[in-house]
């Protein structure tokens, strides 16, 4: 019987902090959503895995946007270092060493440089259809983040996405889906509110000097262009 009473008195205590948690992280979720749905400038640095149907391709990127375009900058690897994607409303051009290919109209399905625009504006756009808080590992450490899940559109075809934001809301990591397999993976090694802050710093989220972007085999190139043993984390797609 004391046992018994003791467990009933665990779950009244519980259920009042659960609920109280489960309010807080709707709060935090439409805040998150607001912010993003009003989001027109940013820059970001992130290591990106695609799904093909024989392996996965990896690049590092870095992104630059504003409300005219998104400049998509390709940090590795190597032998395509320096390549920039110029996305615009309905155009897309490619710039390398000073020449420019206008390579017509905006891919609208997930690619390299496509899935990290099409997850943040899910993120500000999408339906909401999942949310939690949840321990994960990331940058060398364990930090908390807040999941949210999305169903939004690409190419006329139905995606979600989930995306991992830290505790200034910018993105930690985010996953595309189509028809429920993973086809796009996403690791931020930096990002900024370029729109919605006075000092840059102040919203800067960056990992430090030494953090992986991306493997190349058995090495990897970070942010800052070092090479280094490493293995980039997140769940395998395919």
């Amino acid at each position: 019987m004391k046992k018994l009473a003791a467990l009933l008195l665990s779950a009244l205590f519980l259920l009042p902090l659960t609920a109280c948690r489960t309010k807080e992280t709707a709060s935090r979720a439409e805040t998150v959503q607001e912010r993003y749905a009003a989001l027109t400038s940013y820059t970001a640095a992130a290591a990106v895995e695609l799904a093909d149907e024989e392996e996965n391709v990896r690049y590092t990127l870095r992104f630059d946007a504003d409300a005219e375009e998104t400049k998509v900058t390709v940090l590795a690897p190597e032998l395509l270092a320096g390549v920039t994607a110029h996305l615009a409303a309905d155009t897309l051009k490619l710039e390398y060493d000073g020449l420019v290919l206008d390579a017509g109209g905006t891919p609208g399905g997930v690619s390299a440089v496509t899935c990290v625009p099409l997850a943040l504006r899910a993120a500000g756009e999408g339906w909401l259809t999942e949310r939690s808080e949840e321990e994960i590992e990331y940058g060398g450490g364990t930090v908390r983040a807040l999941r949210l899940c999305f169903e939004s559109e690409a190419g006329g075809e139905t995606i979600q996405c989930t995306l991992w934001f830290g505790a200034d809301d910018a993105p930690l990591r985010a996953e595309i889906a189509e028809k429920d397999k993973i086809t796009a993976y996403m690791e931020f090694t930096s990002f900024a509110f370029c729109d919605t802050i006075a000092e840059p710093a102040a919203e800067r989220f960056s990992l430090p000097r030494g953090t992986p972007c991306v493997t190349l085999g058995r090495k990897a190139v970070n942010l800052y262009g070092e090479y280094t043993e490493a293995h980039m984390g997140g769940d395998q797609l395919g």
